[in-house]
């Protein structure tokens, strides 16, 4: 059935593969622009006729939406939602669940996971934000 669309995907990670493993040098920005247009055209096999992700490095899911906009490889009209919002300790916050030294060393060095917000200065909690691990 031609002409559905789904809302929540990630085109530019694959299903299965564990959170750590996009640390590794295989899974660079190049690779999951690959990975994205090889979903693409999955998606668009399956009769997707309209895809939005949500949260992938925001560079590679833009390539993979021009490249399909432009004609260039087959796939669905392709919506980018960017980068998600969290607060300190939600699903987007790349320090959640480690231990809290591991935590403020990722706080501090601005690390974030490809499905978590890009590292920026408006990450950093204020004098008046609550801190982490505060109750």
């Amino acid at each position: 059935m031609p002409g559905m669309t789904d809302v929540h995907v990630h085109l530019t990670q694959t299903s299965g593969t564990p959170w750590y493993a996009y640390f590794t040098q295989k899974y660079s920005i190049a690779y999951a622009t690959t990975l994205g247009l090889t979903h693409a055209l999955e998606m668009a096999r399956g009769g997707f006729t309209t895809v939005r992700d949500l949260g992938g490095e925001a560079s590679a899911v833009v390539a993979v939406r021009d490249a399909v906009t432009e004609g260039r490889f087959p796939g669905p009209r392709i919506r980018v939602s960017g980068d998600p919002l969290s607060i300190i300790g939600g699903h987007a916050d790349a320090a959640t669940g480690l231990p809290p030294e591991l935590a403020r060393a990722v706080d501090d060095a601005h690390l974030s996971p490809p499905s978590a917000p890009a590292s920026t200065n408006a990450r950093r909690p204020s004098a008046s934000s609550p801190q982490r691990g505060s109750t």
